[in-house]
């Protein structure tokens, strides 16, 4: 449908009953443009956050040694949750409120446990010793306890 017939067609309903998600944002009245909310805005810039930078680091160390790791299927999961760490921090960095936020957070949190069990499981095997496993497990380690009391001071009705 043309834009002139969807602006012919909703012009003779009351300005209440206009379908605001059918029309494109510039054809709209002043009136009915989306007014940001200040709650979401973001109030935390996930690039500063001391637990983003570490997990980066980290998911960025992984990655670098995932493509030597067999069953190739052990090596995605390690890709998949490194990789979860900091994207979940940086969506829930973007959510309205803390509450979202700190769900997020518990994604990253859980993901950095499965990346420490998983690396323990690389470690198990005796097979990688060329990697550094002992330093990557003890990083998710202290990253995940970092996010769990940075979850607690964000969000202590939790």
């Amino acid at each position: 449908m043309r834009l002139e017939t969807l602006i012919f067609k909703f012009s003779r309903l009351p300005v209440s009953r206009l379908p605001v998600s059918r029309l494109p944002s510039h054809s709209l009245p002043v009136s009915l443009l989306p007014v940001p909310n200040k709650k979401m805005k973001t109030r935390h810039n996930f690039r500063k956050l001391e637990i983003y930078q570490r997990s980066m680091k980290l998911a960025t160390d992984v990655l670098a040694m995932v493509d030597e790791i067999r069953p190739y299927r052990l090596g995605e999961q390690l890709a998949g949750s490194c990789i979860s760490i900091p994207s979940n921090i940086a969506e829930g960095a973007d959510r309205g409120t803390d509450k979202e936020f700190c769900r997020f957070l518990q994604f990253s949190s859980g993901s950095a446990a499965e990346l420490e069990t998983q690396l323990t499981l690389v470690k198990n095997t005796g097979k990688y010793t060329q990697f550094p496993l002992d330093y990557l497990i003890q990083e998710s380690y202290e990253i995940n306890s970092m996010i769990r009391s940075f979850m607690k001071k964000l969000y202590p009705q939790q």
